[in-house]
């Protein structure tokens, strides 16, 4: 195997060491290479880039960073692509990984404002925190519950609301 320079070095699932891939376009951010959880950070300009970064790492890393989930209008984008004969099996596979695990709806009630029962709870027993939040523009809202349901854990979950509500008291959002 030649020698790779480091900056375009790739390691594959199986820890061995694999060719740049000349195809695929360089990313046209300044972004570090990878983010939470190594995965890396790839910002295509077009479609045909997309494409190409997918077809040369889908089956070498675990994920990419897109700072996306599955709103109803990517799930439309999914079915289109389907649709269009734009989809792959790779593609297929991730779609039913999140309709398994979850992932594939649980922004439907934030899309929809609908505060779940133990925020609600929290914000009813502080009534400038109530105030203050019915007052938040939706989207800021919106971030705020993405950052409640998307908690890994009970803990985190409970710390989220928590700060959420204090924040929230004293008339400001909480960075999520």
């Amino acid at each position: 195997m030649r020698e790779v320079a480091p900056s375009r070095a790739r390691v594959g699932r199986s820890g061995l060491l694999l060719e740049p891939m000349s195809a695929v376009p360089p990313s046209s951010s300044t972004h570090p290479e990878t983010w939470k959880f190594g995965y890396p950070i790839y910002h295509a300009e077009s479609r045909a880039q997309w494409r190409a970064w997918l077809e040369a790492n889908h089956d070498v890393t675990p994920g990419v960073w897109l700072k996306s989930t599955w709103t109803r209008l990517n799930r439309q984008r999914v079915a289109d692509m389907e649709a269009a004969g734009l989809m792959t099996d790779a593609g297929r596979r991730a779609v039913e990984v999140a309709r398994g695990n979850g992932w594939w709806t649980i922004l439907d009630p934030v899309e929809d404002l609908v505060e779940p029962r133990d925020l609600a709870n929290a914000l009813d027993a502080d009534p400038a925190a109530r105030i203050a939040w019915d007052e938040f523009p939706a989207g800021a809202r919106k971030a705020m519950l993405w950052w409640v349901v998307s908690a890994a854990r009970p803990d985190t979950r409970e710390r989220r609301i928590d700060t959420i509500v204090a924040e929230a008291a004293e008339g400001r959002r909480a960075k999520g």
